[in-house]
């Protein structure tokens, strides 16, 4: 009976406390959906209402019924074009003339198809890469429109991009960001800087809109994707555009205030290593060095759907609330 006991910030005589994620979206991996999000204590007080940023955890948990959750508490937040959502593309291999990537040009020929696109990768939709396999198109170019109110933004509007290999990113005609493509003149024959291979294929890359491209109504959001090389063995693309807002912290359950937490399913974790009782046990050790994530119990709704009992706790990071790591100098430092 002398053994220190873990304070529990909830009483476990009671119902558990809820998660509410309504997102009227499929959450990828990557990346941040704006979603609403409301955390209710077991009596049904609010912890936090309000938007998040949500995103799984890692491709691991998309095959289990129980996943694994990011959530980035938000000021504010809105989707424009999701991830899988549809794109007018040219995959002729033809050079479309410098007005492609503006408002004012007429995509009507051009093919349309839901992202994922591209080719020999999980594609929702197959363009071509022409008659040859040796020698494929070097570029292929995607278009899609999207409407908005400036003065609505919340933050800065974000790209988060998926390219296998490079691509360069065009808003109403401007070019905005480039990604694995080398400096200077880009034309159509103009090869991707390296091939992307493994995880960085299915990665988002993000990038900021400069609020002063925008225009109130209609704009154009306008990628032309290369390969590395004639005889690249596959093609992807797919983009997020949408507002993040800014970053909130709350202090949830008295866990401290942050703005980043996870929902943690645990149907993947068979060694336990992220159990809570292992977290508690650890934590009831005593000392500031015995640091473990604090959690509490609750039941997850996504989308109106109950999901089942979920961990909520701290994202480990470097923090005054979460692992406090001092800045010493170096000679003060020792390696262990």
């Amino acid at each position: 009976e002398d053994v220190p006991q873990a304070e529990s910030p909830y009483d476990e005589a009671t119902p558990l406390c809820n998660i509410e994620i309504l997102c009227d979206q499929v959450i990828p991996d990557a990346p941040k959906l704006p979603c609403r999000l409301r955390i209710d204590d077991h009596g049904g007080v609010a912890q936090y209402d309000g938007w998040a940023g949500v995103e799984l955890r890692g491709r691991s948990s998309s095959g289990f019924p129980k996943r694994h959750y990011n959530l980035e508490l938000w000021q504010g937040g809105q989707t424009l074009i999701e991830p899988r959502d549809t794109w007018r593309y040219l995959d002729t291999g033809v050079d479309p003339g410098g007005s492609w990537k503006t408002v004012e040009y007429d995509d009507g020929h051009w093919s349309e198809g839901a992202a994922p696109l591209g080719y020999d990768t999980d594609q929702a939709t197959t363009v071509s890469f022409g008659g040859n396999p040796a020698h494929k198109h070097v570029t292929t170019w995607f278009r899609r429109r999207f409407d908005i109110a400036v003065a609505s933004l919340a933050g800065p509007l974000t790209v988060s991009l998926r390219r296998d290999d490079g691509a360069v990113i065009h808003v109403n005609g401007t070019e905005v960001d480039r990604s694995n493509m080398p400096d200077g003149v880009v034309t159509w024959e103009t090869m991707a800087v390296a091939d992307v291979e493994g995880a960085q294929e299915t990665r988002f890359f993000d990038l900021v809109v400069p609020s002063e491209l925008l225009l109130d109504g209609t704009n154009v959001i306008a990628v032309e994707l290369h390969q590395a090389s004639p005889s690249s063995s596959d093609l992807g693309f797919d983009l997020w555009l949408g507002d993040v807002g800014e970053e909130v912290a709350a202090d949830l359950f008295g866990m401290g205030a942050e703005s980043d937490w996870v929902a943690n399913g645990n149907y993947a974790d068979r060694a336990l290593f992220r159990n809570k009782l292992s977290y508690d046990l650890f934590q009831s050790f005593g000392g500031v060095e015995r640091y473990a994530p604090q959690t509490v119990l609750c039941e997850l709704t996504l989308d109106e759907q109950w999901i089942g009992v979920f961990t909520l706790g701290e994202r480990i990071k470097r923090d005054d609330t979460r692992v406090v790591i001092e800045d010493r100098p170096l000679e003060h430092q020792r390696c262990r």
